[in-house]
């Protein structure tokens, strides 16, 4: 059966709303793919300033190496997160697949 003209217009805007939806996520994921960059920058400068301090100051060294693993531990929640909003986009997209579809009369 075919949709009407009213179910057909409603599934369009459906379908644009979720296409907005889906331009949030992939701006998202493109500032947690940044975030771990600068991460990565900033945990591999934490790495070298130990190793500067290991001869110095053990005590800043190993609090240096401390603040390291923190960024470690707030590394694997970023990529956590880059990963929850990878499956929301996906179910976003097979979402607007399905609507687009059902406003074809498929």
């Amino acid at each position: 059966m075919q949709p009407t003209d009213d179910e057909r217009r409603l599934a369009l805007r459906r379908a644009e709303e979720r296409e907005h939806s889906l331009a949030r996520l992939r701006r998202d994921e493109r500032d947690a793919v940044e975030l771990l960059e600068k991460i990565g920058g900033l945990s591999a400068s934490l790495s070298q300033l130990a190793q500067d301090w290991d001869g110095v100051n053990v005590d800043i060294a190993s609090r240096v190496r401390r603040q390291e693993q923190e960024l470690h531990a707030l590394r694997s929640v970023v990529l956590r997160i880059a990963e929850i909003e990878a499956d929301e986009a996906n179910a976003i997209m097979s979402d607007i697949r399905g609507i687009l579809k059902q406003a074809r009369g498929e």
